[in-house]
């Protein structure tokens, strides 16, 4: 286990986790491009907006099971709505090379959370 993975059980042990998920709308798109994911949004032109929040409630992940299946699962964005699929050729190319390399460094077989597996 990583000392970034233990760090984070630590803390759930401890109390509640929060993630604040927040979002930039795109107001110029020549200032703004989708396809390209090198060019930072200016927040004058749009400020972030908070469109969610994750709550993980305290837990104790001390369990080799529990560590061992999460390496295994991938998150896949096409087995999302049409709306909520990422947007950018980079972004589109990126998600399963990532997920592929993730996998492949921990020795663990490619699994979606859809398959039922």
């Amino acid at each position: 286990m990583s000392s970034a993975s233990a760090s984070s059980c630590s803390v759930l042990r401890e109390r509640d986790g929060t993630f604040d998920f927040l979002a930039q709308l795109q107001t110029d798109p020549h200032r703004m491009p989708i396809e390209d994911a090198s060019v930072v949004w200016p927040e004058r032109l749009s400020s972030f907006i908070p469109v969610a929040t994750l709550r993980l409630p305290r837990q104790d992940f001390n369990a080799t099971q529990r560590f061992a299946l999460a390496d295994r699962p991938s998150f896949n964005p096409w087995h999302a709505l049409p709306e909520h699929r990422p947007l950018g050729n980079q972004n589109r190319a990126i998600y399963l090379r990532i997920s592929g390399l993730r996998q492949a460094m921990n020795g663990t077989p490619r699994e979606d959370p859809g398959d039922g597996t």
